[in-house]
């Protein structure tokens, strides 16, 4: 009997460990920043030929992503677009929730989130954040996105995240471009 609860308490203990801390992963989005921890991590830029009101609008038009972004079949948000307001979304099939944690009108726009939350071992906390500089009516903008969870590291290492964040600024350069 006592063996069977010490593998509980260690199983427990073990499945509470690979939860990811989504937590974690809002407070340092609303402070402007990613998680410093985090097992999966990439950033990239682009510049695009529109100006910021633009390129803003399309990236926080929540409800119209499928619109430009192929690999996102679809979001809703709930409520209005303010920080705490939650919204769903099915990315390359997978659902997830997600709540705004930063919005800075044409220069900040962030949220965390989870994806696969109820698989405890397999969840996965996400922060992203959208920056936006006009310069001439170039707008640059810099996305960032980091993946904390147990198994997030070997599935989906920085180096695909980075060339998914590169097609997504790409497919936003080109609906901000029309």
């Amino acid at each position: 009997m006592r063996a069977k609860f010490i593998v509980l308490v260690v199983l427990s203990l073990f499945l509470a460990s690979c939860n990811a801390d989504e937590e974690k992963a809002c407070e340092a989005v609303k402070n402007g920043a990613l998680p410093d921890n985090a097992s999966v991590y990439a950033t990239e830029e682009i510049a695009i030929d529109a100006p910021v009101e633009k390129v803003w609008n399309l990236v926080t038009d929540i409800d119209h992503w499928p619109d430009w972004m192929a690999n996102v079949s679809d979001a809703t948000l709930e409520g209005p677009l303010e920080v705490g307001s939650e919204f769903e979304l099915v990315k390359a099939g997978l659902p997830g929730r997600s709540t705004l944690a930063i919005i800075e009108p044409n220069e900040t726009f962030g949220w965390c989130g989870m994806t696969l939350e109820k698989i405890r071992i397999a969840s996965i906390a996400s922060a992203i954040i959208w920056r936006f500089e006009e310069r001439q009516g170039i707008t640059t903008v810099l996305l960032e996105e980091s993946l904390e969870g147990s198994i997030v590291a070997a599935i989906y290492p920085s180096d695909k995240l980075a060339g998914d964040l590169k097609t997504r600024l790409l497919e936003l350069k080109t609906a901000s471009e029309q």
